[in-house]
């Protein structure tokens, strides 16, 4: 085990501690910075000083063999004559004084003074040692002495290991409880369809195995249920964590469903983990006492809700939410303590693929060893490019701006400066990169409609650093304030000070898997760094694992998705899951007779509108058309002949309520056109149990806009895999394709028609690209016929239906 982990042991059995105040994703990371600050300034002053030098010791404690290891903050004096002593010097940062009466105080001095004990064992030489306490709103650390002798040192490391053992031993029944509640876990079907049965096979083989499983699968075979079932076996029987990650919360619906079927009786299963800003009580979005009275531990209260909560056995976030506003509980450390407790969690991708990933309440990797099962794994890629990148632009500025306009004291005076610095900065590299401005317009650079220019241009890394080490005095003091006054709070000013830091990092900078630009967006100069290849990162991440399960109907070209997610191919198997009896439920039909392309949109329109309608009201149903953008979407609208039925269209402010209201409208009528777009809230994430839908039709392949980023990704792909153009357009493109096409077939008894409008879906590299289940062994000519007939003849009443 780590120093650290002995020294803070007390600390970390204290339920809900971690979650606030220094201890936030802030506070470390302006203690990170003044951590490598100090480092350096010590080894230019000082040569021989040696940072993070590593320690260890092993001996006999109750008959256990224990391997102490850890990494001394500094060390000053090993180079030195014997006569000199060594002096141990550890680094802690915080807010205000350190009390040496606080719990956390007398951990930080048995830290250091452990430290001291570990080198006494290799050295003859006296051994100093002390703690430098850097307030977050100082400039320079102070040295406080650590007064130790062995025997004592010793005494009190022992006596810290009998506290670890004892949540050893606690651990260890918690465990032998789940192993025997294994055996009292409940199947989530009453019998498994014969593609259940290769599922659980596939998923078990990788768990046996510590492998990795892209697993494919058509819509509606049970992947979830039959997965869950073989995982939780696994997670139960051999102690693991389990995340089970989504793109979109409402995918974790189906899951959490299932885990409650499955969930053995009393015992802690399952949580839902949201956002901070999801789980926040009060609104405050700032976790310091400061600012949230809710951000204090509430001690022994807090130990008796957790411990109510985890009789529930399966919590979502709503819950956890409600109960913490009942109890004056941080519903945030609530659902995340529990985490700690129960075997699944149930969360957003974007936890396990952000470069600063979820960590545990001393920063440990919670994804060490744990079972992970990815829903619709064909999103990650592009999620993890997403959360690889940062942007940074004018509107952002402008809402900081406005929050240190609220007041006028020197706090406020400094933001409105760092803010106008940060923006002139913008406006400057935008005039550098040829982007300049005429009231809203860009002169150099063509700008049609609200589209946003992007050109490739370097950074300006060293102005940038600058504002960030500018911006460090301000952030220190809003994380000591806390909400004491408007601007102290953690939005916009944090978010920009964030990205700005983000922004100078040069490591980024020449690196392949990146890219600099520079645009307009908006009418207002912006800066972005973008990542093309998150496999490096990626790769280090999922080593880590026991395993990952990678769960989609849309998995091809599976090369593709294994490498650049940086999976390794000797620990990754691949596996097809067909279900015959699926084929019997749905016919796909494509239509050859328009041009969707973009040079032939315009004049085809009317034939496309007309083809649509004409499909729609030969379905006794509703009807799902899927269109590649809302551009698109409105000018089939505007095209539409006249439709018997009930027509609805997507909106691009269209969220969760819009879909619902949209979804109970299904529910009522059989005669409704929904136009939607691809990859959006219609067509990925979302069920259509029963007879809410009955065909789909997909206009085109519903390739990606060709934006700078995209052009980037695809000259990347080129060097990389020689088929750059297929890889960022096409394959993301017909994903969209069968997962729209996925709607119709979402349990055993659904049944519907798919249209496939427009001459590209027999052609290379679309056709290539069209799921076998479709073609039944045949060809994709083979699926060409009159769509209205075709659903005619496939709804048509059968003898004995």
């Amino acid at each position: 085990m780590t120093v650290t982990e002995l020294a803070l042991a007390p600390l970390v059995r204290a339920p809900l501690s971690g979650h606030t105040g220094a201890q936030s994703p802030l506070g470390r990371s302006l203690g990170a910075s003044r951590h490598r600050r100090f480092q350096d300034q010590r080894i230019a002053e000082d040569p021989g000083y040696r940072t993070e030098l590593a320690l260890e010791a092993e001996f006999l404690h109750q008959g256990w063999t224990v391997l102490l290891r850890g990494r001394a903050d500094g060390v000053q004096g090993l180079t030195e004559d014997d006569t000199t002593p060594i002096v141990i010097e550890e680094l802690k940062t915080g807010i205000g004084k350190l009390d040496p009466t606080q719990k956390r105080a007398e951990a930080y001095a048995l830290q250091a003074a452990t430290y001291a004990w570990m080198l006494t064992r290799t050295t003859p030489r006296d051994v100093e040692t002390r703690i430098l306490w850097w307030p977050l709103d100082h400039s320079s650390p102070s040295p406080i002495p650590v007064r130790w002798n062995l025997d004592e040192i010793e005494a009190r490391i022992r006596a810290r290991l009998d506290l670890v053992f004892e949540e050893i031993w606690n651990a260890a029944l918690r465990n032998a409880r789940m192993q025997a509640a294994a055996v009292n876990l409940r199947p989530p079907h009453q019998r498994w369809r014969p593609a259940q049965e290769e599922i659980v096979e596939a998923v078990e083989h990788a768990l046996d195995a510590g492998e990795h499983l892209l697993l494919q699968a058509p819509t509606g075979a049970g992947k979830t249920g039959a997965t869950l079932l073989p995982v939780a076996k696994a997670a139960l029987r051999e102690g693991r964590r389990v995340f089970f990650l989504t793109s979109r919360r409402t995918q974790q619906r189906l899951p959490l469903q299932t885990l409650a079927r499955m969930a053995p009786p009393g015992i802690p299963f399952a949580v839902q983990l949201r956002a901070k800003r999801d789980l926040c009580a009060t609104g405050a979005g700032w976790c310091h006492e400061s600012a949230c009275a809710l951000a204090s531990d509430p001690g022994p209260r807090g130990s008796r809700v957790l411990s109510e909560l985890l009789e529930e056995g399966v919590l979502d976030g709503a819950r956890v939410l409600a109960r913490g506003k009942d109890e004056a509980i941080c519903p945030y450390a609530l659902a995340h303590t529990v985490g700690l407790q129960v075997p699944f969690s149930l969360a957003d991708v974007h936890h396990l693929i952000h470069p600063h990933p979820l960590r545990g309440r001393n920063g440990e990797d919670v994804f060490e060893g744990a079972i992970v099962v990815v829903d619709e794994i064909h999103n990650l890629l592009d999620r993890a490019r997403e959360a690889g990148s940062t942007d940074l632009d004018a509107p952002l500025v402008r809402a900081a701006l406005e929050r240190a306009a609220l007041g006028g004291d020197p706090h406020h005076r400094a933001e409105r400066e760092l803010a106008e610095r940060t923006l002139d900065l913008l406006e400057t590299t935008a005039a550098e990169a040829g982007i300049t401005t005429l009231g809203d317009q860009p002169l150099s650079v063509p700008q049609p409609g609200d589209q946003p220019v992007w050109v490739p241009h370097g950074l300006p890394c060293e102005d940038l650093a600058e504002l960030a080490e500018a911006f460090e005095p301000l952030m220190v003091e809003g994380l000591i304030r806390g909400g004491a006054h408007p601007a102290a709070g953690p939005e916009p000013f944090t978010e920009l000070a964030q990205r700005v830091a983000q922004l100078a990092d040069e490591r980024w900078t020449g690196v392949d898997s990146h890219a600099s630009l520079v645009g307009w967006v908006g009418g207002q100069p912006a800066l972005r760094r973008l990542e093309l290849d998150p496999s490096p990162r990626l790769r280090r991440r999922f080593a880590g694992l026991h395993a990952l399960i990678g769960l989609t109907a849309t998995l091809e070209p599976a090369a593709l998705h294994r490498d650049g997610l940086g999976l390794d191919p000797d620990r990754t198997n691949v596996v097809h899951v067909r279900t015959a009896e699926a084929s019997d439920r749905q016919r796909v039909v494509i239509d050859p007779g328009v041009d969707t392309t973009y040079r032939a949109r315009a004049r085809q329109l009317p034939a496309i509108a007309r083809r649509l309608v004409a499909f729609a009201e030969a379905v006794p149903g509703n009807t799902l058309a899927v269109l590649p953008s809302h551009e698109v979407l409105e000018q089939i609208r505007s095209a539409l002949p006249c439709y018997t039925g009930w027509l609805e269209a997507q909106s691009p402010r269209d969220g969760d309520a819009e879909r619902t209201a949209r979804l109970a409208l299904l529910d009522e009528r059989r005669d409704v056109l929904l136009l939607a777009v691809a990859g959006g809230l219609y067509t990925e994430g979302v069920d259509y149990p029963g007879d809410r839908l009955h065909a789909v039709a997909v206009v085109g392949p519903c390739l990606p806009p060709p934006t700078p980023e995209r052009q980037l990704l695809a000259e990347h792909l080129e060097t990389r895999l020689g088929d750059g153009r297929d890889a960022a357009f096409a394959v993301p493109g017909m994903i969209r394709v069968v997962q729209a096409v996925g709607r119709l077939l979402r349990t055993p008894d659904d049944r519907g028609v798919a249209l496939l409008l427009g001459r590209r879906f027999l052609r290379e590299p679309y056709r290539g690209l069209l799921p076998e289940a479709w073609l039944r062994g045949g060809e994709p000519e083979d699926l060409v016929a009159d769509p209205p007939e075709t659903a005619r003849a496939f709804f048509a009443p059968r003898p004995g239906r």
